[in-house]
């Protein structure tokens, strides 16, 4: 028996039961020409199921690889403009079903950066322009996502973009070591990433109010891991899932890929799942 329950509020309770919140998808991390195929092609098909009010590309869209400290072949750059018509096929694919209201959200990541840093410091800035086919020295004119139909968040000054979603902050994320996500509440608060290709979430009191970080794993196929880590892999595929209003609350679901035997894989939101 539970004392002291005032049964009138159980009747306020269902009316609040009744009111509709926004919904976000967000996907981190698909390092394009990079992305698992199979997990797109699933996750494309749950975005149709779920028809999100939101979104949400949170950074390292297209991985970069070429103009990066790991590629040594100075002439690799110029295949970047082909891979890229990879990731033009995987956004329409994205795109066919995604409600025509659906607002889309494109946030810097780290690997975006690296278009600064070969395009404004190479000799000629305007011939690497024209070679990529871009408008602008930028990342997200390189990805010509205003033609796709994003609002572009590119960093506010030194900081990586953030996006509120209630009172939860989604960015891209800075730190990797594994208390990056306990880092990142103390000094933020209510926060989300990708940056760290894990997933899990972290919670503890701050200043009296309980406060949640979430870390909603990436997308690229497995094997570009063995391209970054030395040591033991920590990656985990997901995406995450934000219902939320206006008056400041969320709620988060990362959703989890996992292995469903006999060399498929899956995931689940709800009663349904997702296998290929």
């Amino acid at each position: 028996m539970l004392v002291g329950l005032e049964y009138t509020n159980l009747k306020q309770g269902r009316a609040h039961l009744t009111k509709k919140l926004k919904t976000a998808l967000i996907c981190g991390c698909t390092h394009d020409p990079y992305l698992d195929e199979g997990l797109w092609g699933a996750f494309c098909n749950f975005a149709k199921l779920l028809k999100p009010d939101v979104f949400h590309r949170n950074g390292d869209i297209f991985d970069f690889y070429q103009i990066s400290r790991f590629s040594k072949d100075l002439e690799r750059a110029d295949a970047m403009a082909e891979d890229r018509e990879v990731f033009f096929h995987h956004e329409e694919m994205i795109g066919k079903v995604l409600p025509k209201a659906t607002i889309k959200i494109a946030s810097k990541g780290n690997h975006e950066d690296r278009v600064y840093k070969h395009i404004l410091y190479s000799p000629d800035v305007r011939a690497s322009m024209t070679n990529f086919g871009m408008e602008l020295p930028t990342w997200d004119s390189f990805l010509q996502l205003d033609k796709f139909g994003y609002d572009v968040r590119d960093s506010e000054g030194i900081r990586l973009p953030r996006v509120m979603y209630g009172d939860l902050a989604v960015w891209h994320g800075k730190k990797y070591s594994q208390y990056a996500v306990a880092h990142n509440v103390r000094k933020m608060g209510h926060n989300a990433c990708n940056h760290t290709h894990r997933a899990r979430s972290w919670a503890c009191v701050v200043g009296g109010h309980n406060m949640y970080g979430y870390e909603m794993g990436h997308m690229a196929d497995p094997r570009l891991a063995t391209d970054y880590i030395e040591d033991e892999e920590d990656w985990q595929q997901a995406f995450g899932v934000v219902n939320f209003d206006d008056g400041g609350y969320f709620d988060v679901d990362v959703v989890l890929v996992k292995d469903a035997g006999m060399g498929k894989r899956r995931f689940s939101y709800k009663s349904d799942y997702w296998e290929w």
